[in-house]
């Protein structure tokens, strides 16, 4: 519980904040978009003095995914949704500041820093720190550290891997009733921070999982990690999918994350289409899947 102390301290900080910009606006001076040394401070006083610019532009490059080596089963010209400025740099590059793909890490989670509205992981971190956030539009999580995928973050930051499935499955980020988490692949991610969805859950998935469990197919079987194949409504390939082995009980982190990294290490499926889900089906099982296809995660899949 928040003390009378450090909420009052918390509201006069957003407030402070708020009157500086308002200041800025109404003077008519132009306030320097934020950059990434600033946001990746995450300091509300540096934060104050910038504007968290609204990237709109679709920028010059699509960007490609790094060449692949003979006998890769991922497509020798794979492109991924993203277009940018600087594709090497990602988010990191100052220059991305005014495309589209880098909207999360410029505005989404700029703007949630610098006016203290996060959910956070942690009530207090230290300044600097990486660590999951939800942003106040309620269906979006991500990292404050530039990370720009799935496979990014799990080679990169394997325990922020983990624990962001824990968090996005905590009461205070989402509901399981009635939604469903997603990270998407490489592939087709439209912004180059590393984000998790929080969205509707589709009720024709929910029905699918919900089918998974027979009489012949017990529960238990899907203790370890599965193959599912998928209807031709979702596309048809295989998907791999463990469940948790009790009602209304989460997924644990570390079992999304172990899995992530086994389909990746898959020789036969190309780690640049490797997306991510969890979704509680209607008997109250929360199934972890990993999907392994061209086709995106989370539209018409995991979210409705």
């Amino acid at each position: 519980m928040i003390s009378p102390a450090t909420h009052s301290s918390l509201a006069l900080s957003i407030l402070l904040t708020t009157l500086i910009i308002e200041a800025s606006a109404q003077a008519g001076t132009k306030l320097p978009p934020c950059t990434n040394a600033q946001i990746r401070k995450g300091d509300k006083t540096s934060l104050a003095h910038c504007e968290c610019f609204k990237g709109d532009q679709k920028c010059s490059t699509q960007c490609p995914v790094s060449s692949q080596p003979p006998g890769s089963p991922c497509p020798g010209n794979l492109l991924t949704q993203l277009h940018l400025n600087d594709c090497t740099h990602h988010c990191r590059a100052d220059t991305n500041h005014v495309c589209s793909s880098c909207g999360v890490w410029f505005h989404s989670l700029c703007t949630c820093l610098q006016t203290g509205t996060c959910v956070q992981q942690y009530a207090s971190p230290a300044p600097g720190a990486a660590y999951w956030v939800k942003t106040p539009g309620g269906d979006l999580a991500t990292v404050t550290v530039p990370v720009a995928d799935i496979l990014a973050l799990e080679v990169e930051h394997p325990q922020l891997a983990e624990e962001g499935w824990d968090f996005g499955q905590s009461a205070k980020v989402s509901n399981p009733a009635t939604q469903a988490l997603v990270i998407n692949s490489v592939h087709s991610i439209t912004h180059n921070q590393i984000h998790m969805h929080l969205c509707p859950l589709n009720r024709d998935m929910q029905k699918l999982l919900s089918g998974l469990v027979t009489l012949k197919t017990p529960l238990s079987q899907f203790k370890s990690r599965q193959p599912v194949r998928l209807t031709s409504q979702f596309g048809g390939a295989f998907m791999y999918c463990q469940a948790a082995q009790g009602k209304n009980q989460p997924i644990s982190g570390k079992v999304m994350s172990d899995n992530i990294k086994a389909v990746r290490n898959d020789k036969s499926l190309c780690d640049y289409e490797v997306g991510a889900a969890v979704l509680r089906d209607s008997n109250g099982i929360t199934w972890g899947c990993v999907t392994a296809d061209r086709l995106s995660t989370e539209y018409q899949r995991f979210c409705a």
